[in-house]
């Protein structure tokens, strides 16, 4: 579902919110929300520090043995 799909369904529970199964129905949608919103980013956080120690470890590593540039006869 497409962010203004979940917009709509958002704004009907709110519009009967004054009925306890709305009411009921849109709480138990925003904990799910917020439950994929903190795994979403918790996710994004993991790959993120990946990413960065990745970098950092390829900045520590020597880029390969040193090549000697002088002729040999």
């Amino acid at each position: 579902m497409s962010d203004k799909d979940w917009e709509i369904i958002d704004t009907a529970l709110t519009a009967y919110s004054h009925n306890a199964v709305y009411r009921d129905l849109r709480d138990k949608l925003d904990m799910q929300v917020a439950m994929v919103r903190a795994l979403d980013g918790a996710t994004r956080s993991a790959k993120v520090a990946g990413h960065r120690d990745a970098r950092d470890d390829r900045a520590r590593t020597p880029a390969g043995p040193r090549q000697d540039r002088r002729l040999t006869a």
